[in-house]
């Protein structure tokens, strides 16, 4: 007992600190597979390959490999059983190839979509047992039967490490110089034949397949010597939350957080929650250059203010300008403000279908907003806005909980400057944080609390919401953090957390939509391309035709413009169970897409001085209603019971559907 309350004090004194410097470093197992597609748009997988220790293990089939075989393969794999790590970079798609014979079984196929476990019957004695977390990671477990229950005989998680770099792989090993210049022709090679047949250069394939997944190894161990040298020692592999999580748990934010309080309470916070700040003011071909700033690490900065969840409510009836983290019910007018040659509505109004709009009149409804934001509409429009009541939340303490944050923000840029690498899980993990406050997958995430979520993202809505203010008429779209303008800002710019940073001057600029523009800036004498279609496909989204379309509209009918074009799409297991159409797995589709340049019915396009340049006027006074929190799906806890419930669906299966028989591609393939 003496040792075990030792061991306590020291844990407490030193979170974080649970004796990884004894612990053997961990092992990167790399995984990777290869497949082809056919005339039809299906995708087959051929090759699947793992790289251990140096050495290739692998299984080819020049028709398709089966989910047995592939599963038998992974659960095979030689490795020491504790701190391995097997891994795949952007897995998801390799686990839908994986998993291609679910197709058969419809049913498992919905399952697995909705996060459940999923059972896979072999014969009365041996089964798999499957669950994949997509982009995350992917568990199997080998089952076979021991008198009345099921004992484990293999197990693995192959986890996907691509949000630890969230660029493509080429550029991935580019960045962390792990490849050499012959290795590098290949990958770049191969990464352009993608989806041509490999038998028709079968060996050149295999090649390929062997020197990206040694290539992932390198990576991983270059990317784990980081993580050591800031003391970030990870438990798991599923990407840059996963050192968010690291520092939550050795900062003990748990002992600072409230999930619930009192009903109304949490349902106005789940109303006062929004996301960044997406809203644009001009549309259009502007022939002026474009100025763009943003805000340096904008939600780190507002993570680092909030206060403990430990605390007391009360209610207030109108606005007091010195309590920070209060929200209060809001109306608001601004038709006095503005004319028909400029409009700007500052507060966001959530629509039936989960859109959030930017009227300039409230119409009646009543919105709930944090603080911050509404501190920022007073100071600049104080006639437009009435408050009628709110909640006001006192901390018990004026202890920060993220005040560590702004250290390691400097010790980052710091390490930046000097152009060393190990800034680069510092950025990682600080653009994580963020996220695991409004995590909704997964049971009862640790730390979500859509307070905190909804306060960071007030925060910095009300630092743009100011420097839109600063001149309105000259501001074409906001962008989170971020502002397009078609003139300087008289912004105070800053290389410190929280600070404005002007970007590079844009020339040529497009605005078609939200997250759909493009444009060109200079950069060290290189003149470069700045280019996004949301939800479009960057690459494949032809600007020149919009373009072309946008200008031979009439401003008539502008509000009716069109784009059609069409993408390529690969069909998953869960877009297939969306559409319900279970044949389209693992299939390349080509899909036409329309989009149109005033979204909503409630956006008019009104001309302005400059050619080819509208203002977008939202004439919607919406509805907003009463917002809950995002449902959150609780996950299944796996246990022993769960077997008898998989052993019953599989009998009842079996007589429902004959591919699930000793007919089905799913077979006892044991080695």
């Amino acid at each position: 007992m003496k040792g075990a309350a030792n061991w306590r004090e020291y844990a407490k004194k030193y979170p974080g600190r649970r004796g990884n410097k004894n612990k053997p470093d961990w092992e990167f197992v790399a995984v990777d597979g290869e497949s082809t597609t056919d005339a039809e748009g299906y995708s087959h997988y051929q090759i699947l390959a793992a790289s251990v220790r140096g050495k290739i293990y692998s299984i080819e089939d020049k028709e398709q490999l089966s989910t047995v075989q592939c599963l038998e393969f992974l659960l095979n794999l030689p490795h020491r059983r504790q701190r391995v790590c097997v891994c795949g970079f952007a897995y998801n798609y390799d686990v839908n190839h994986i998993l291609v014979d679910l197709r058969h079984t419809w049913r498992k196929m919905q399952r697995l979509s909705r996060g459940d476990y999923v059972g896979i019957y072999i014969d009365s004695r041996h089964r798999y047992v499957i669950k994949n977390i997509p982009k995350k990671a992917l568990e199997i477990w080998r089952k076979e039967k021991a008198g009345k229950r099921w004992k484990n005989t293999g197990y693995v998680r192959v986890y996907d490490v691509f949000g630890f770099f969230q660029c493509s792989f080429l550029r991935a090993i580019e960045e962390h110089k792990v490849s050499n210049p012959e290795q590098h022709a290949i990958i770049e090679e191969f990464k352009a034949r993608r989806g041509e047949d490999l038998r028709l250069d079968w060996q050149g394939w295999k090649k390929y397949n062997e020197i990206e997944c040694h290539l992932l190894v390198q990576l991983m161990n270059d990317f784990y010597k980081l993580l050591k040298a800031e003391d970030i020692h990870l438990s798991n592999w599923w990407g840059a939350g996963a050192i968010a999580a690291y520092w939550y748990k050795q900062h003990d934010i748990k002992s600072h957080l409230v999930k619930k309080f009192t009903p109304e309470i949490d349902e106005d916070i789940g109303r006062a929650y929004f996301g960044g700040h997406i809203q644009r003011l001009k549309v259009g071909i502007f022939p002026c250059p474009v100025y763009h700033y943003d805000i340096c690490s904008a939600y780190p900065w507002g993570q680092k203010q909030l206060p403990s969840l430990k605390g007391t409510w009360r209610e207030t009836d109108h606005f007091e300008p010195d309590e920070e983290w209060a929200m209060y019910e809001v109306e608001w007018d601004f038709t006095s403000v503005w004319n028909e040659e400029q409009s700007y509505g500052p507060l966001p109004v959530r629509t039936k279908h989960g859109t959030n709009v930017y009227p300039i009149k409230s119409a009646g409804t009543i919105g709930v907003f944090w603080a911050p934001e509404v501190s920022a509409v007073l100071k600049h429009w104080p006639q437009c806005v009435t408050v009628s009541k709110g909640r006001v939340f006192t901390p018990d303490t004026d202890h920060k909980p993220f005040a560590w944050v702004n250290p390691l923000f400097l010790r980052r840029n710091l390490l930046k400057l000097g152009g060393d690498p190990r800034n680069i899980p510092l950025k990682l993990g600080l653009n994580s944080l963020y996220g695991k406050t409004v995590q909704a997958i997964g049971k009862d995430p640790p730390y979500q609390s859509y307070m905190w979520g909804g306060l960071v993202t007030s925060l910095t809505r009300a630092r743009v919401i100011e420097a839109i203010a600063l001149d309105v008429p000259a501001v074409i779209a906001a962008a989170t953090d971020g502002l397009f303008a078609i003139r300087p800002m008289p912004i105070i710019t800053g290389t410190n957390l929280g600070d404005w940073q002007q970007e590079e001057d844009l020339e040529e600029f497009e605005l078609y939509a939200n997250g759909v523009y493009r444009g060109y800036y200079w950069k060290k004498g290189e003149r470069k391309l700045l280019l996004k279609a949301r939800g479009m496909q960057d690459k494949e989204f032809n600007f020149d035709a919009l373009r072309e379309l946008f200008l031979t509209t009439s401003p008539e009918q502008m509000h009716q413009l069109c784009f059609e074009h069409k993408i390529k799409r690969f069909n998953g297991y869960q877009l297939a169970c969306h559409r319900n159409k279970p044949e389209l797995f693992c299939k390349w589709t080509i899909e036409d897409r329309q989009f149109f340049i005033t979204g909503l019915d409630c956006f008019r396009p009104i001309p302005t001085d400059l050619a080819n340049v509208y203002r977008i006027k939202c004439t919607m006074g919406v509805n907003a209603g009463k917002l809950k929190p995002p449902k959150r799906r609780k996950a299944r806890v796996y246990d022993r019971s769960i077997d008898d419930e998989l052993e019953r669906e599989e009998r009842l299966a079996e007589l429902e559907q004959p591919g699930d028989s000793e007919n089905s591609p799913i077979l006892w393939a044991r080695r």
